[in-house]
């Protein structure tokens, strides 16, 4: 695995992250609550990851497609079971993807300082949550 994918693979995590924080009470409000909280807890710029977080919710480029997210997956070794639950593909989906994925090369779509702050905040939500996939 390249390190562009393994950024990238962090993005999206962040993403799904902020989007399931997001659904879970259909509030933006809220959710910029709960970054700030875990980013106090980590020591980490509240307004940096707030901004990362409202642009990485509200920009489309920021959105992963479905081949960039299987394909990242499969080569973080994510298990398929944790796929279907995060991601919601079906096996199917899955199986198609891997068996007629062509080789792309995905690149992180934020800086690298925008991409250290979310490792870090990453981390303190494994820690949290024991990891998320």
């Amino acid at each position: 695995m390249l390190q562009t994918e393994g950024d990238r693979w962090e993005e999206i995590r962040f993403y799904y992250f902020c989007l399931h924080m997001y659904h879970i009470r259909n509030n933006m409000m809220d959710l910029m609550y709960a970054i700030e909280t875990i980013s106090q807890i980590g020591d980490i710029s509240v307004q940096r990851i707030k901004a990362i977080a409202g642009s990485t919710i509200s920009e489309i480029g920021n959105t992963p497609t479905k081949d960039e997210i299987l394909y990242l997956a499969s080569v973080n070794k994510a298990s398929p079971k944790d796929i279907k639950r995060v991601f919601g593909f079906t096996y199917r989906q899955m199986n198609y993807n891997v068996n007629a994925h062509i080789e792309q090369y995905y690149t992180p779509k934020n800086n690298q300082k925008d991409l250290a702050t979310i490792k870090q905040f990453m981390k303190i939500v494994d820690q949290f949550k024991g990891g998320i996939i």
